[in-house]
């Protein structure tokens, strides 16, 4: 287990912990806008890096556009996750804490994978970013090995 685990780990359970605070009805909206940071910041952070060179070594500049877009889409999804729920306050009752935590482990995957990710831009194929690539972490979120393995299980599975 490498320090790449254990702060993974430990932002998927702190996130979870909070979102179990915040309930259903928020967890789930930030849920759902994690989702759409995450396909949206690669994109948007491209076309930041091709265009302004803040940091002169081209995987850090990457990484840190990743990180700034990413930190700014965050932001952004959580003022627009207030919002709606202030105005629909819609919940799961007794249920809410609980099922806020559940979702609240997506959420804590999602910033552990955007965590890890930046590391993997600036670190690169130095020795640090091997290390990144062979640990728990990077082979689970950023390589996704169980799923990938599930997948080709489940389509292996009727031949």
């Amino acid at each position: 287990m490498t320090w790449f685990d254990g702060i993974a780990i430990f932002l998927i359970l702190f996130i979870a912990w909070l979102e179990s605070m915040r309930g259903f009805g928020r967890a789930a909206l930030d849920l759902a806008g994690g989702i759409i940071i995450v396909k949206v910041t690669p994109i948007i952070a491209g076309h930041l890096t091709q265009m302004l060179e803040m940091i002169e070594n081209v995987d850090a500049n990457k990484a840190f556009w990743y990180a700034v877009v990413f930190t700014l889409l965050v932001l952004l999804a959580l003022l627009v996750s207030r919002l709606v729920y202030n105005s629909t306050l819609f919940s799961m009752d007794y249920f809410d804490p609980i099922i806020g935590g559940l979702l609240g482990l997506g959420c804590g995957l999602i910033v552990a994978y955007a965590f890890l990710h930046t590391l993997q831009l600036n670190y690169g194929s130095t020795e640090a970013g091997k290390l990144l690539m062979h640990s728990l972490a990077g082979q689970e979120l950023l390589q996704f090995r169980s799923f990938n393995a599930v997948i080709k299980s489940l389509q292996d599975f009727g031949s």
